[in-house]
């Protein structure tokens, strides 16, 4: 019986593009280019012209002292912790007065 509604479901095609509402942040290797961006900058989008971090541990989105906030404090510190080549480019508050 699970498997007939399985069998019977419609099954609708993903868009071939999506599109995003506000800016996006690229989180990038090269620290220039997170700054240039909490400064107001956007980076156009192209797959090949942006080394893009990898591997970004929960720790960097949100470092363990930082939970220490609780309230909408907390909104002040995302990606803190995030190490683009071998600086912190992102300090309390930057992203929210990034835009």
């Amino acid at each position: 019986m699970m498997l007939d509604n399985i069998k019977s479901r419609t099954i609708t095609k993903v868009p071939d593009e999506l599109r995003f509402e506000g800016r996006i942040l690229y989180l990038t290797e090269d620290p220039a280019l997170v700054t240039r961006q909490l400064g107001g900058e956007d980076l156009d989008w192209a797959p090949t012209s942006l080394e893009l971090r990898d591997d970004i541990s929960t720790d960097e989105i949100t470092p363990a002292y930082v939970c220490y906030h609780y309230d909408e404090t907390l909104g002040e510190f995302p990606y803190v912790g995030l190490k683009c080549g071998e600086e912190f480019p992102i300090t309390r508050g930057a992203v929210k007065d990034g835009g």
